[in-house]
């Protein structure tokens, strides 16, 4: 599933200045590192040959190398984002995804509870998540599809019949196998703990998506209204905040479900490449904040968990593909 980039080469010839013509043969190569070594056998199979039946004498030889990117059929891109990540949508629900490449990260805390540490590196495949949380329209649409029940309303003063009203926030009152039933109707999974707190954080280590300092006002939907929303905010709200990789919300707004089973010694046991979490479990982990924490819960390595029934007017989920 991850984003290619292949290299076609073609061998082509022509006689007396002509019209290029290709050979029938082609060299599919997917590391352009081997391109040259590719090229250099390339010649030596026709070296000292006839080329599909005409003799080498006074032809001219030459190659072609067409780089083609290749993502996954149900996705389509749209765009390289300010962070400079290439976006696609995901056509059965419009999710825009963001890809993040393959690569190592540095994943936990030394500043939080004891279920952060040990810090270690680690290294995960390329990946898509979503940029955003899953909304109140998409969830419905799922709904109507499916027939599974609208949420229960949150009870927010003021925001009366949230899930209908409020098409652009993030759907609330979901339990993890809510969550689960959406990204398996969508095509799509709910990301590994490790490609959440990659996605917030990126690679540097940072504390919060947007670096090491607190929130403030402007960058995250967290306890209070100092920060213009006494409840949720719609998704993509507070562009000051977004990860580095472009991604919203990650820290605020609501809870998301990750796909992992919470273990509070999982990291000192943990596999350094592309960690799945526990291989069993009652309880699913959480991961980003709400709009009712403060910012010591809005840190991107901070955990927690509930029960996978579990459900309330704090928590929501985005999506990955891998």
């Amino acid at each position: 599933l991850e984003v290619r980039t292949v290299a076609y080469v073609f061998l082509k010839y022509r006689k007396d200045k002509d019209k290029w013509q290709y050979c029938k043969n082609e060299y599919i190569i997917g590391d352009m590192n081997k391109v040259i070594a590719k090229e250099t056998n390339a010649f030596s199979w026709v070296y000292g040959k006839e080329i599909e039946g005409i003799p080498l004498t006074n032809v001219e030889i030459a190659i072609d190398v067409w780089i083609i990117t290749i993502i996954p059929e149900n996705l389509k891109y749209i765009r390289t984002n300010e962070k400079g990540y290439t976006e696609f949508v995901n056509k059965k629900d419009g999710s825009t995804l963001v890809y993040i490449p393959a690569g190592k990260f540095t994943m936990g805390s030394n500043d939080g509870g004891n279920d952060e540490d040990p810090v270690h590196t680690v290294y995960l495949d390329g990946y898509y998540i979503s940029k955003y949380e899953i909304t109140n329209k998409q969830y419905k649409q799922f709904c109507d599809a499916t027939g599974r029940d609208y949420p229960d309303d949150p009870g927010f003063n003021g925001m009366s019949n949230y899930f209908t009203n409020y098409p652009d926030y993030p759907v609330v009152e979901v339990s993890w196998h809510d969550a689960k039933a959406y990204c398996d109707w969508a095509g799509l999974k709910l990301p590994t703990e490790a490609q959440w707190e990659k996605g917030a954080r990126g690679t540097d280590a940072r504390k919060y998506t947007w670096g090491n300092s607190d929130s403030g006002t402007n960058k995250a939907n967290k306890l209070g209204s100092s920060d213009g929303y006494k409840y949720t905010s719609p998704v993509g709200s507070y562009t000051n905040g977004q990860s580095p990789y472009g991604l919203m919300n990650m820290a605020g707004n609501v809870m998301e479900w990750c796909n992992d089973r919470y273990d509070s010694d999982y990291y000192s046991s943990s596999q350094s490449s592309n960690p799945k979490g526990p291989s069993s479990g009652k309880y699913p982990v959480i991961r980003g904040g709400s709009w009712g924490n403060p910012d010591f819960i809005l840190r991107c390595a901070y955990r927690y968990w509930f029960y996978p029934s579990f459900y309330c007017s704090s928590i929501g989920f985005r999506p990955a593909l891998y």
